[in-house]
């Protein structure tokens, strides 16, 4: 959320008591920082030149900003400006001498923004470096912007925009800059407001930045504005500013990261609002249902429906029994396809070919996995899908062998998917299936399958079994909304579990099995030779190929056949980032 720095400049006109009593005053109020003016004379002229007269006067010592800082909270954010090496370095001397107070970064005037030397040296001891662009044309902005890559200190950066004049036109904020920029650039932005005070919509302009995705906002304030000193014709008086805060976070909480993620309040509205298909009149079992046979309605008792059938689900689909006039009709109470995606290929970096080694009988792993799946009685056909290479010609062999549907395609998993969807139609419900995934329990499939119908859920994961044991079930029409939302999904759909494990969709809990309290570190995922060596033990200790999960939890229970090792794989940084939906 957008960070509100209090600017206190040099709204002291040289009284360090006035600055004091603004302090004491700010830190009581919601302010997220507060930023201070480290001024040295000498670094803006000769002694004789006006800037450095007007700003020997309103100077502040060292001593003087240490009491400054003591009267601080120690988690207060506290930034200062610095205009040159010696600034920066009496910045840094502060902030090593006070280690308990959270002095956070420092922003570079516009004179030195452009001094790469000074950013690269200052972004070491600070974690956040401000960079005034005012004035900047679009080939420095770049500059900048590049220099920063180029040092790996990009995410430190925040770019700063603000022009102060007496009085400020409202034009010259160009408030749409910085937001502009942040798009082209993906980089933090604040906004340094410089509006006058006593403008209708001054204080407006914390949330206008907020709206405009701007990171920080920088408000000048002062205890008085009535005195029209200088740096007092920008700022708000503390109130003035303690209501935009509120404001705020007014605005803040109308608005949510998870835009498709349904609230509590949606949820409820949905429940109070939302209309149920009933049947008008009686429907045979496998009858086609007509759109004379039914009926909306909103529920008295207030249930739940999230559930809730769509009456274009419900026209022209096969009733899957008798459903009597009036009854709410459920997803079980229509008839569904539903298939088994088995996905596999021989091309492994981890360990090439695994899919083809043997096991128990002399069963290769794939074909094991087959036959095991094939003991489920909810799956009404299994497709094993692999790739065009001809190094996956023997997993065809095997598929065939074993009466399976067979599509071959792409190596990439969402093209692959397609392919399959193209060759034998769409199903309205699919599994998701990992060949690498050998001891999965047809029984926990007819197990989930019917109360997946039930409760008409978009996805499930059986996650909460011991790794390599796990599956996925998904609706078609949720599967359809990934390319949809997610910018890298087609680059990434390898990981489809991670786009898969969001908010948007009405998700099953996972099922949970007492057996796997022991065993939270054991694989049997075939990703190494190791994996391997612990599957072929348990099917030779076991002696059977077709046992439940609940007897391989006990044969783990009371043997010791698995051998831990440390699996090597890398930590996965694949990201599912959301597209901006307004």
């Amino acid at each position: 959320m957008m960070k509100v720095i209090a600017e206190v400049a040099n709204v002291h006109e040289g009284e360090f008591s006035y600055m004091l009593d603004l302090v004491k005053s700010l830190v009581k109020t919601k302010v997220n920082a507060i930023k201070f003016q480290y001024v040295i004379p000498a670094e803006f002229g000769d002694k004789d030149s006006s800037n450095y007269i007007e700003l020997d006067r309103l100077k502040l010592s060292h001593e003087e900003f240490e009491t400054l800082l003591e009267a601080c909270p120690n988690d207060l954010a506290i930034y200062y400006d610095v205009f040159a090496e010696g600034s920066y370095q009496q910045v840094k001397k502060l902030k090593a001498s006070h280690p308990e107070h959270n002095i956070a970064g420092v922003k570079l005037h516009v004179t030195n923004s452009m001094d790469f030397e000074l950013l690269e040296r200052v972004s070491t001891d600070f974690e956040t470096v401000f960079i005034s662009i005012s004035g900047l044309t679009a080939i420095e902005i770049n500059k900048v912007i590049q220099f920063a890559k180029s040092k790996n200190i990009f995410e430190k950066i925040v770019l700063v925009y603000g022009v102060q004049n007496y009085p400020t036109k409202p034009e010259s904020i160009k408030i749409n800059k910085l937001s502009e920029l942040k798009k082209i650039f993906g980089v933090s932005v604040s906004l340094s407001d410089h509006l006058d005070g006593d403008n209708p919509i001054a204080a407006d302009m914390v949330s206008y930045a907020f709206l405009l995705g701007y990171d920080y906002i920088e408000k000048h304030v002062t205890l008085d504005r009535s005195r029209r000193l200088d740096d007092d014709h920008a700022a708000l008086n503390i109130d003035e500013l303690e209501l935009a805060i509120d404001k705020l976070h007014m605005l803040q909480s109308t608005f949510t990261n998870n835009v498709l993620a349904l609230s509590a309040d949606e949820v409820d509205y949905r429940n109070k609002s939302k209309q149920a298909v009933f049947a008008v009149n009686d429907i045979q079992a496998h009858e086609v249902i007509q759109h004379t046979d039914l009926g909306m309605k909103r529920e008295e008792s207030g249930g739940t429906l999230m559930n809730l059938l769509n009456v274009n689900e419900v026209r022209q689909a096969v009733a899957a029994n008798f459903i009597p006039a009036g009854k709410k009709l459920s997803f079980t109470d229509i008839e569904h396809t539903v298939l088994g995606y088995i996905f596999v290929r021989s091309g492994s970096s981890r360990y090439p070919e695994k899919c083809y080694q043997e096991t128990i009988d002399g069963m290769e792993t794939l074909r094991l996995l087959i036959r095991r799946l094939k003991q489920s009685k909810t799956v009404h056909n299994w497709v094993l899908c692999t790739t065009n290479s001809p190094a996956d010609d023997r997993i065809q062999s095997i598929g065939e062998s074993e009466q399976l549907k067979i599509v071959r395609g792409s190596e990439m998993i969402y093209k692959r998917l397609q392919e399959t969807f193209d060759t034998h139609g769409k199903p309205e419900i699919f599994l998701r299936i990992t060949a690498d995934n050998v001891f999965i329990d047809p029984a926990h499939i007819d197990e989930v399958m019917p109360e997946f119908l039930a409760g008409n859920y978009d996805y499930y994961r059986h996650a909460d079994v011991i790794d390599g044991c796990d599956f996925e079930i998904l609706k078609s029409s949720a599967y359809d909304t990934l390319n949809v939302y997610f910018d890298n999904y087609l680059d990434d759909s390898e990981y489809l579990t991670l786009f898969l494990m969001n908010s948007y969709f009405y998700t099953m809990p996972a099922k949970k099995y007492n057996c796997i309290e022991n065993f939270v570190d054991y694989r049997f995922t075939l990703d190494y030779k190791e994996d391997l060596d612990n599957i072929r033990a348990v099917l030779n200790g076991m002696g059977v190929w077709d046992f439940n999960y609940e007897s391989l939890c006990n044969f783990l229970k009371n043997s010791n056949v698995y051998k831990s090792f440390e699996p090597m794989n890398k930590a996965l940084t694949v990201t599912t980032q959301k597209r901006t939906l307004f």
